[in-house]
């Protein structure tokens, strides 16, 4: 977990910031999350709106571990850092909401299938926020 989402937070930004093509990110993640963030990027392109740098996710405390079918869904808690992420409109002006803290608790899940460990998305945490 501490290893695989900070290198997809990473490739991730390279495909938003137009510098590495989304099949890239099936190595990593599930086919239905690189499908999401396809649909994101058509989304922003049509808003005329490109992300700028990178998020980070520190402090990765487990939430819960799944086992169905051979599979496995393990979801943990962390603290997600957008401080160096924007997205900016097409004059460079942010679009990111203000109310949103640089730093906030999220909970990703990682699943296992046939042996290997993918990224399958992250929501925010619906409890207090524990990132300082």
């Amino acid at each position: 977990m501490e290893e695989l989402v900070p290198k997809f937070l990473a490739a991730e930004a390279a495909v938003f910031a137009g510098s590495a093509e989304l099949e890239g990110l099936r190595a990593l993640a599930t086919d239905e999350y690189v499908s999401a963030i396809g649909e994101s990027l058509s989304e922003m392109s049509a808003a005329g709106q490109q992300a700028t740098g990178s998020s980070r996710a520190t402090d990765f405390r487990i939430q819960s571990v799944e086992s169905r079918s051979g599979e496995a869904a393990i979801k943990t808690y962390a603290c997600y850092d957008v401080t160096d992420f924007d997205v900016v409109d097409a004059s460079g002006n942010s679009a990111r909401v203000e109310d949103v803290p640089n730093r906030f608790t999220v909970v990703f899940e990682v699943v296992r299938i046939s042996e290997m460990y993918k990224f399958n998305g992250s929501e925010p945490w619906s409890g207090a926020n524990s990132c300082s």
